[in-house]
């Protein structure tokens, strides 16, 4: 069975990207969602930038954390995909991915590209928790 990922969504830019870094690697959607840790649907479902429910197309809204393990499953940097899915806007990033308007200096001193990224997941998916509305 093909698992390939047909249809994506031509204005879902972070489901072409992520396709084509998967189709560069050579690996099928079942494979590159193992390596994310997560399920062949929501890798679909990222894709093609929506999943349906009884009958209707709902846009997918990922988590900082969950675009974080697609783009390392797929050899690509994380800040390229929170650019594209809008949780980080691209004027607010310089070229080595760091923001150029921070609002407290922390010493990260001694920490790797691989502990840097982590941490940026880690501060977007706070972020991305505290815009949310209480349900």
């Amino acid at each position: 069975m093909d698992q390939s990922v047909e249809g994506t969504d031509e204005q879902w830019p972070v489901g072409q990207r992520i396709r084509q870094a998967r189709e560069e690697l050579g690996i099928s959607a079942r494979e590159a969602a193992r390596r994310a840790g997560i399920g062949d649907g929501t890798w679909r479902y990222m894709e093609i930038g929506y999943e349906t429910k009884r009958g209707q197309r709902f846009p997918v809204k990922p988590t900082p954390v969950t675009l974080a393990k697609i783009a390392r499953a797929v050899e690509i940097e994380p800040r390229e995909l929170f650019v594209l899915a809008g949780i980080r806007d691209s004027e607010s990033v310089d070229s080595r991915g760091s923001t150029k308007s921070a609002t407290r200096e922390l010493d990260l001193s001694g920490l790797d590209d691989e502990d840097l990224d982590q941490l940026e997941t880690l501060i977007l998916g706070l972020r991305a928790r505290k815009r949310r509305p209480n349900l």
